[in-house]
């Protein structure tokens, strides 16, 4: 690394600290202020996420998708094993901008995608006509969806659960799930985990206090990319799982991946007939 890289390096390491004490600690004063403690919708929280798509089309923010090679290497690892199925019926859960689902569709799969976000499925949208993509999308809250009946073959939730912080939408999310997927379906989750099993006491007030929408910035391979996010719950590997049994799925394969923005989890589930 040249002197100019390293100290290119080492500063924006300690402007990025700064600004993460700021955010995390001084900012959190004022979240925790008893005139502030109830501007947070516990319903609505994860709603935050909306106002990434209002700033999609700075270039920075565009650099952030550019490791979901990624997911989409780990999803084609699982279908050429025949785990997943290498066809058929695709829902994205959390779909954001689309392009996930637009590239299952390329693939060879009847894919859809649906986000609470209304500036998210507008982007999608465009983004599959751009590419003269047949990926659907649709603005529903996966918490209170109308399945209408329709199943799917293949589920597929990248980052969407680890949003989710009250026991109460996981519960439904995971209902929700089960209704949507066909008898011999299966279920792909990419998350952000953690190491360590974590618990939170309160999650109401885990979310009034902790949870706001920031920007964070990091160095990929020298250069600077901005990831814009507002925090979750991701927790452990033998955590998701559990969870997953618990709501009634039989998990067929997990594991660990260390991403270049943090610890994943990749596990493939289907439906637990005996549940």
């Amino acid at each position: 690394m040249s002197t100019i890289n390293r100290t290119r390096f080492f500063l924006f390491q300690l402007i990025e600290k700064i600004r993460r004490v700021v955010h995390f600690r001084i900012t959190r004063f004022i979240r925790r202020s008893p005139t502030q403690k109830n501007d947070t919708n516990l319903s609505e929280y994860y709603k935050l996420y909306d106002k990434i798509y209002t700033i999609s089309d700075h270039p920075e923010f565009v650099n952030m998708y550019k490791n979901r090679h990624l997911i989409r290497d780990d999803f084609l690892q699982y279908s050429e094993n025949k785990i997943i199925p290498s066809t058929g019926s695709l829902l994205d859960l959390g779909c954001g901008e689309g392009g996930n689902a637009i590239y299952f569709q390329n693939e060879g799969y009847s894919a859809a995608g649906v986000d609470a976000s209304e500036n998210a499925i507008r982007l999608a949208k465009k983004n599959a006509a751009d590419e003269k993509s047949d990926a659907v999308f649709e603005v529903a809250d996966i918490l209170n969806m109308d399945t209408d009946g329709k199943k799917y073959d293949i589920c597929v939730d990248v980052g969407c659960l680890h949003m989710l912080i009250l026991s109460s939408h996981r519960k439904k999310y995971f209902n929700t799930v089960r209704n949507l997927l066909k008898k011999n379906g299966v279920f792909y989750l990419f998350q952000s985990a953690t190491e360590k099993d974590i618990t939170i006491d309160n999650e109401e007030d885990y979310v009034t206090n902790n949870i706001s929408f920031e920007h964070r910035r990091m160095l990929d391979n020298g250069e600077i990319v901005r990831h814009s996010g507002c925090g979750g719950m991701p927790v452990s590997l033998a955590q998701y799982c559990d969870e997953l049994k618990n709501a009634g799925f039989k998990p067929i394969s997990n594991k660990i991946v260390n991403t270049p923005v943090g610890l994943f989890v990749s596990i493939v589930a289907s439906l637990n007939s005996s549940a």
